[in-house]
């Protein structure tokens, strides 16, 4: 207001153009967004699209429209009542929670025997659960002759050799993925790998970059957990014609 009380109206172009002056007589520099964009140079954050949308979806979650599970980098989002599918909604609970009692548990988790609760097989012997969008690939001795064979033919790279390089075992985990869920300990037979190791040199680089998805999102770790391949388009060359 000036001093005579007339009122001034300035727009939000005219105080950001006079803060930026501002700080700059204070040594300050200005930079673009475009120039601290993820991939640039100068990038400031990993992904300009987090920046966005974290705090948006946080505040759905504070006012409930979405229903976070799992904390930190692997949370899952979902609608309320929308739940989402659990390694016991499609195999049963394991013979230990069965047995009520934990003196004939094998040391190994990944070795249990899960009951299925869904004995529908689709003629490859896949595993067929209202509960999924996918057959699930979870006992190899389960599958059809042939096509175990030609699930075995994808992991001829993996199998004899122990110091394969990353990106061609991911092309080859990707391969066996790629029209059905694959369960941990099934994949870790194929490729003749022990599950943990498996799990954590590839297949949760993987996820992070979105090229498998989970059968279990809330359950990433529960050794019953099976992968599918996100998207078949994205498979190396030598592996697209190889799928069953």
């Amino acid at each position: 207001m000036s001093e005579h009380g007339t009122a001034f109206k300035f727009t939000e172009l005219v105080v950001g153009e006079a803060a930026l002056q501002w700080f700059q007589a204070f040594g300050y520099t200005y930079v673009g967004r475009l120039s601290i964009a993820a991939g640039e140079p100068s990038a400031q954050r990993e992904s300009d699209l987090k920046a966005v949308l974290e705090p948006q979806v946080l505040s759905l979650v504070r006012r409930r429209f979405l229903v976070a599970h799992n904390a930190g980098r692997g949370a899952v989002y979902s609608l309320p009542g929308a739940g989402l599918p659990t390694p016991d909604d499609v195999f049963g609970p394991p013979a230990s929670a069965l047995s009520g009692s934990s003196e004939h548990l094998n040391p190994s988790s990944e070795h249990l025997e899960p009951i299925g609760s869904d004995d529908q097989r689709d003629p490859q012997g896949r595993l067929l659960s209202f509960h999924l969008d996918a057959p699930v690939v979870d006992a190899l001795e389960a599958l059809e002759p042939e096509f175990k064979m030609a699930l075995e033919a994808l992991a001829t790279e993996p199998r004899p050799n122990g110091k394969l390089g990353a990106e061609t075992m991911r092309g080859a985990i990707l391969a066996i993925c790629t029209g059905h869920y694959v369960t941990l300990p099934a994949l870790a037979d194929l490729v003749a790998r022990a599950p943990d190791a498996l799990r954590q040199q590839h297949l949760k680089p993987l996820m992070e970059l979105g090229r498998l998805q989970l059968a279990f999102p809330t359950a990433p770790n529960d050794p019953r957990q099976a992968y599918r391949c996100g998207d078949p388009t994205s498979l190396p060359d030598g592996q697209k014609d190889k799928t069953p």
